[in-house]
């Protein structure tokens, strides 16, 4: 009885659409044919004959969802067009395709569902250590015991190696929650694509509800390079980034589908000043303006950030200008008079730091 109750609410759930809402982001032919798709997901399985008919509604559902501000989940674009690109069919493809499907019949027809994720977004420099916290209010859906959250890592960012066992180690990770009859217990979930394996899944730390429910209007807060206890904090990673991803997964119930929470914009901007560069056209003419760009950096090259000092550049050890500092990039305007080939450098007003620029001919021709 329990079983069929429960194949029940899933029937509702991948069926029930919002096709009579006024404000509904599907124009009226898409929305017949998505709330089609959802209720031949229950009944009929993907197959190699239903397959690409499947992946390009499906990619007209994700653009009207993204544009109306939807947020897309991760390696939803990719799945598609894997399956759009591939010649053959194979089991793993129809897999991840039916994950998808399944992922948007459950934002469509759960729009309070989810919740809301809110970060530190920053500033933080880079190869500092560091604390960011990331907090997430549950939405209209409890998230039952034996459901969680998988805190996951894109391949690309050198953050330091996450632990959970030693508060007062570096890169330690915590979780708490304003629910206090709740308790969570750290473990791992196999995770596959961009945030985990890609030929295979690995295991991806996550936090699981131990005991207790966590009820709508709940916070849980993820301190990355939580200090409270001794840490130093997180090693931030090394490159400078606008967009840098920590991003978490959640999970309604025990065994559920992992619903990827929208990724926050962390900034990692650079450190503190290590070096200088100069850049300027290879070849002018005598007396030819030109543009001459200073770029201040980091030990990472990044840009740096923090007091940057007035720059003094010379021309074959000869003055040739004062550039007072504008940020991590000067830009100025300057001549050389004199047909040869001249050899830039560019020092601080205390010589403490100094640099080069490519070589400069000065020809007629």
């Amino acid at each position: 009885m329990r079983r069929q109750a429960c194949l029940l609410l899933s029937l509702a759930v991948l069926t029930a659409g919002p096709s009579a809402a006024a404000n509904d982001y599907l124009p009226t032919d898409l929305r017949a044919r998505v709330d089609q798709l959802k209720a031949d997901m229950v009944s009929i399985p993907t197959n190699a004959t239903n397959l690409r008919a499947r992946a390009e509604l499906t990619w007209q559902w994700l653009n009207a969802y993204a544009v109306n501000g939807g947020y897309m989940p991760v390696n939803a674009t990719q799945v598609i067009a894997f399956v759009l690109g591939q010649r053959g069919r194979n089991e793993r493809l129809i897999a991840a395709l039916d994950q998808t499907i399944n992922e948007f019949a459950f934002l469509d027809s759960n729009r309070d569902a989810i919740g809301n994720l809110q970060a530190d977004t920053g500033p933080h420099r880079a190869g500092s250590m560091g604390t960011i916290t990331q907090t997430y209010t549950v939405g209209a859906m409890p998230v039952q015991t034996g459901g969680g959250f998988l805190v996951a890592r894109h391949f690309m960012t050198n953050f330091g190696t996450w632990q959970v066992n030693d508060a007062s180690a570096p890169n330690y990770i915590s979780i708490d929650s304003s629910n206090d009859k709740v308790s969570f217990v750290a473990t791992t979930d196999p995770m596959s694509g961009m945030h985990g394996g890609f030929r295979s899944s690995r295991a991806t730390l996550a936090f699981k509800l131990a005991s207790g429910t966590l009820q709508p209007g709940d916070t849980v807060t993820i301190r990355y390079g939580d200090t409270r206890q001794g840490s130093p904090g997180m090693s931030m990673p090394s490159f400078s980034s606008d967009r840098m991803p920590l991003p978490i997964y959640l999970a309604f119930a025990d065994g559920g589908h992992y619903y990827s929470l929208p990724i926050q914009p962390i900034r990692i901007e650079g450190s503190q000043l290590a070096g200088v560069t100069g850049f300027a056209p290879s070849i002018v003419k005598p007396g030819e303006s030109f543009e001459l760009a200073i770029r201040a950096r980091d030990r990472y090259f990044n840009r740096a950030s923090g007091g940057l000092p007035n720059w003094l550049v010379q021309a074959n050890g000869a003055p040739l200008l004062a550039a007072p500092s504008s940020g991590a990039i000067t830009v100025l305007e300057t001549t050389l008079d004199t047909p040869g080939t001249y050899y830039l450098t560019i020092n601080s007003e205390d010589g403490s730091v100094s640099g080069q620029v490519n070589p400069i001919l000065v020809t007629d021709e």
